[in-house]
């Protein structure tokens, strides 16, 4: 059972080996695991899911962003098979929260060349 807002997992691993395994669950489950920053644990979950789609990984760029692994967060996002402007813009925040202004003005430019924001 998930219960993220109190920070609580309680043994996540178990239901999903007992409960149906679908996308919309292991998402779940590594949602619940960045909210509550155990990023150890959601990179592992990351690692282990057969499929992925752009909220796993917007969730761990997020993740990364989140407890200021920033260099970690971008590789993730290069190595993105698909961008999404969700996954560019936790970039842009872990950038601008690190006070990596020429980092976030690099990759706004790279995003804008690509016509992917307005």
């Amino acid at each position: 059972m998930v219960f993220p807002s109190v920070g609580i997992l309680l043994r996540p691993e178990g239901c999903l080996m007992r409960c149906q395994r679908n996308l919309v669950a292991w998402n779940a489950m590594l949602s619940g695991y960045v909210q509550c920053l155990r990023i150890e644990e959601a990179h592992n979950l990351f690692l282990d899911m057969a499929e992925r789609n752009s909220v796993t990984w917007t969730t761990m760029v997020n993740g990364y962003v989140r407890v200021g692994m920033i260099d970690k967060a971008r590789e993730l996002l290069d190595a993105m098979p698909f961008k999404n402007v969700a996954a560019q813009t936790a970039m842009l925040t872990g950038y601008v929260q690190s006070l990596r202004m020429d980092k976030a003005v690099e990759l706004f430019e790279k995003i804008s060349a690509r016509d992917d924001v307005c």
